[in-house]
């Protein structure tokens, strides 16, 4: 990206300013880090909630603070399936029945009265696309890879909103790049190394919970907080390696190294998991936990020794990036892209890769430095201002 000059700051600044922007999306925490990316090129931003999987204040999240907590920000949910919704503190702005078609052309039509250009961040490019105004999209995954081939109503309304906005900003992997090239998105898509993770620690208790699992016992302490799905192989979703991983797991207790699991309750695969587990033998080894909030997460994951995360894919989830932010080995398999990018990881896919990266890990010296390493490379390579550039590439081409 090139330099300019101080006038043209100058007049950049006084175009923006002019410009109203909303943010809508239905994932935790990417609108967040959609809005903190503007700010840092100076440029304000509304953000609109659908949080989908959030229908319930049952579900821990909604208590957390990390994901809720805007207080110097307009934040508005929408589409919320509780009545009580108020409760939560913020303005509720489409408060009636959720994922409801009715809700989208409203919030559409506000979008359209009120704003100059719109982000739509997974599913939230339908509000986006039906506002009318020029918008971009943050394709996530399954989104870009799975959903806009389905055959269903939403989909067939994906495929025609990824023709009219001006760019596509999403990471690289097989699946990713093959929809690309599918629905003609070559010239319109930027592809991310990752999506920048929200922290809830410090980078000082990082280090010190590094030096103390250094000097800890000789049990490999691994969390895998990943979706279950292995079973069946879809197109465009080839699963999650969970049982690759497990059975790398039961390889490396057969040695007589002493390692634990923890894993947590999520996903179509549980039960399959589960049975899996119990056919190794490996009910000693592996814990369970129910989903859990942001801040819960990241204090399991210091307390880990090593991450496990996708083994199919090719490039970094939220997972896989977090943990590395936090300074944690992640045993995940990246593709050529992504490792060119310098990304510090124990790159493995196979049962027997994964078993050579977890003996790896009893080294404490090796795992402490390939930590220190991982968070090293978040913070220079996950900044807000590269992608608040991007964004404001995106909207001056299309404003």
């Amino acid at each position: 990206m090139k330099s300019i000059s101080s006038e043209e700051k100058v007049l950049d600044a006084a175009f923006f300013s002019e410009k109203k922007i909303a943010i809508c999306f239905n994932l935790c925490n990417s609108g967040w880090m959609v809005q903190k990316a503007f700010a840092s090129v100076g440029i304000e931003a509304d953000l609109f909630i659908s949080m989908s999987e959030l229908d319930t204040p049952s579900d821990p999240r909604w208590n957390d603070p990390e994901i809720f907590s805007l207080p110097e920000k307009k934040c508005f949910f929408w589409n919320a399936k509780e009545e009580n919704a108020h409760l939560y503190r913020k303005k509720m702005l489409f408060p009636v029945g959720a994922n409801s078609f009715f809700n989208v052309l409203r919030l559409s039509r506000h979008l359209n009265k009120n704003y100059d250009f719109v982000v739509g961040i997974t599913l939230g490019i339908i509000p986006a696309y039906f506002s009318g105004k020029p918008f971009c999209w943050f394709a996530t995954g399954s989104d870009l890879r799975q959903w806009i081939g389905l055959q269903r109503p939403s989909s067939y309304v994906l495929r025609r909103a990824v023709k009219k906005a001006c760019a596509v900003f999403t990471g690289r992997d097989e699946g990713l790049v093959s929809s690309v090239k599918r629905y003609h998105l070559e010239e319109k898509t930027r592809y991310l190394v990752g999506f920048i993770p929200e922290l809830t620690v410090m980078e000082d208790e990082i280090v010190s919970k590094q030096l103390k699992l250094k000097s800890d016992e000789d049990v490999l302490r691994v969390f895998m907080p990943t979706l279950h799905q292995w079973t069946s192989v879809r197109e465009g979703h080839p699963g999650r390696g969970n049982d690759i991983f497990l059975r790398a797991v039961a390889k490396i207790r057969q040695s007589g190294r002493k390692i634990s699991v923890l894993l947590l309750e999520r996903g179509e695969d549980v039960n399959a998991t589960k049975k899996l587990i119990s056919e190794l033998g490996l009910e000693s080894v592996v814990s369970w936990k129910r989903e859990m909030t942001k801040k819960d997460l990241h204090e399991h994951m210091l307390a880990s020794h090593v991450i496990a995360n996708e083994f199919t894919f090719g490039a970094p989830g939220t997972i896989c990036l977090e943990s590395m932010a936090l300074g944690r080995p992640v045993l995940a398999y990246m593709n050529e892209w992504q490792l060119e990018q310098g990304m510090p990881i124990l790159n493995c896919r196979t049962e027997s890769e994964i078993y050579e990266a977890l003996l790896k890990c009893y080294d404490r010296s090796f795992m402490v430095d390939l930590g220190r390493r991982s968070l090293k490379w978040t913070l220079e390579k996950l900044s807000y201002p590269y992608l608040g550039t991007l964004l404001k590439e995106a909207m001056r081409s299309a404003l």
